[in-house]
């Protein structure tokens, strides 16, 4: 069972909030030469049965949900934070994310009307990287392996706990793509904005909430052709940073993270006791020290906005800088953080609930806004124990011991609680998750379900 971290609870909602003493303190473990650290012993776990459920992981969002400034040789550490571990091949690994191509033309496409760049930005996906590559290859042995920019994201500190727990036949699903806003955008610099309701005239270029769709139904949809069962424990979201450099973005945020989180309870089939987590956007760090604006990212939280474009250049040379953009920054930074713990507080009556961990302490790189492969791997670690996790037992195939395998109660849902979405019935029974399955409406799952009624199941 995943663990609570201790820290400052606002209202009900338990947060990640840790002290300079303990912020410290895991750096200090992170950078410890291996040569002076003591071997960490492994729980015993039996093998992975072959009709084990998998337990699938999501991660989404922005650049730092990708991980762009993160590397791997940066982990020199020991436990979760070594440059090696053995969650890292333990976990498979399916995603989907940037080219790393097109940005360069997409900033000057913004600032001047008439340029036609020459580079597309566009996606780019695990196995081969195309996005029609056959599904056997777009699931990996090992996380993030073979990423076409070799960025290192928060499904290291993921993968690493959860085998440090003794799970095992997990799958971590990543789709990300950095710079994207949460409101629909018209910008070139924004190509594939995260709001549910976007839509685009090229099936090719989905924009991100439908990419995300496209690629959970494609990893699902391989898992049944093995006639393989699943369960989506959790939803880990990071994303907010973008929508911080626009008045009416940072405005509209609360109404676009609700309907995301509303909707991705349901699309990507999240385990009736599984949680939505939200990293909390932070650009503090930046604000506090970029002057003059520099590096790739830190110029744009100085901008008066980014659709139109305003640059600060107006700004610098009227020596009002300190005073208006820092301003500016602050309040909007203010407006997208009251928005995500809206939305985590805005969970009562779900067993599905939203939480929200702390990223203000995580180191940052040489741009001051993205997250070290430190900073990265202790991000996974807190989305991981931030809720106690859907039961599960390594190498068994009946969770509940209740005599019925775990892949024969796939069995759909009461009629008391039927599975809604947009008002209508899906039928649960035999859809290879069987998180949604509840037969007699106790909030518990079948497959964790030995006692037939309210007040039964292994949490």
């Amino acid at each position: 069972m995943g663990r609570r971290h201790n820290g400052k609870t606002t209202n009900r909602k338990r947060r990640v909030l840790p002290n300079a003493k303990s912020s410290a303190f895991f750096l200090v473990l992170a950078i410890l030469p291996l040569a002076i650290i003591a071997l960490v012993d492994y729980p015993f776990v039996n093998a992975s049965d072959e009709d084990e459920p998998y337990s699938i992981f999501i991660i989404a969002g922005q650049s730092n949900a990708a991980g762009v400034s993160a590397r791997r040789e940066e982990l020199v550490g020991s436990g979760i934070f070594a440059n090696s571990h053995p969650g890292d091949t333990a976990a498979q690994f399916w995603w989907a994310g940037s080219n790393g191509e097109g940005g360069g033309d997409a900033q000057l496409e913004a600032i001047f009307p008439y340029y036609s760049g020459t580079s597309e930005m566009g996606w780019a996906y695990s196995g081969p990287g195309t996005a029609d590559a056959p599904a056997s290859q777009r699931l990996l042995g090992n996380i993030n392996g073979f990423q076409s920019t070799n960025i290192l994201g928060s499904e290291f500190g993921i993968a690493r706990t959860l085998y440090d727990m003794g799970r095992r036949k997990t799958i971590i699903l990543k789709v990300t793509y950095g710079f994207q806003s949460m409101k629909t955008s018209v910008s070139p610099l924004i190509p594939f904005d995260w709001n549910v309701d976007s839509v685009t005239t090229n099936p090719d270029r989905p924009k991100s909430y439908l990419q995300l769709k496209n690629e959970f139904n494609r990893l699902t949809n391989y898992l049944k052709s093995q006639n393989k069962k699943y369960t989506v424990d959790g939803i880990f979201w990071m994303q907010g940073e973008t929508d911080m450099l626009d008045q009416n973005y940072a405005n509209d945020y609360a109404n676009g993270l609700q309907n995301l989180v509303d909707n991705a309870r349901i699309d990507l089939e999240l385990h009736e006791r599984g949680h939505f987590v939200i990293g909390m956007s932070d650009m503090e760090y930046c604000i506090d020290r970029a002057f003059p604006p520099e590096g790739h990212y830190c110029a744009y939280p100085w901008a008066g906005g980014i659709t139109p474009l305003v640059l600060p250049l107006h700004v610098l040379l009227s020596g009002d800088y300190n005073f208006t953009m820092k301003g500016h920054m602050s309040t909007r930074q203010a407006i997208v953080q009251q928005a995500q713990q809206q939305v985590a507080d805005n969970d009562e009556g779900s067993n599905q609930k939203v939480d929200l961990v702390s990223t203000s302490d995580l180191p940052r790189g040489y741009d001051m806004t993205h997250l070290t492969a430190i900073g990265q791997v202790e991000l996974g670690k807190r989305f991981v124990t931030m809720y106690d996790l859907p039961y599960r037992q390594a190498g068994s195939n009946d969770y509940d011991n209740d005599g019925v395998l775990n892949k024969d109660e796939d069995t759909g849902r009461g009629a008391a609680c039927p599975l809604l979405k947009n008002n209508v019935i899906i039928n649960a029974a035999n859809n290879g998750n069987l998180g949604d399955d509840d037969s007699d409406c106790d909030g518990v799952p079948n497959y964790l379900d030995s006692i037939n009624g309210p007040g039964g199941g292994v949490y």
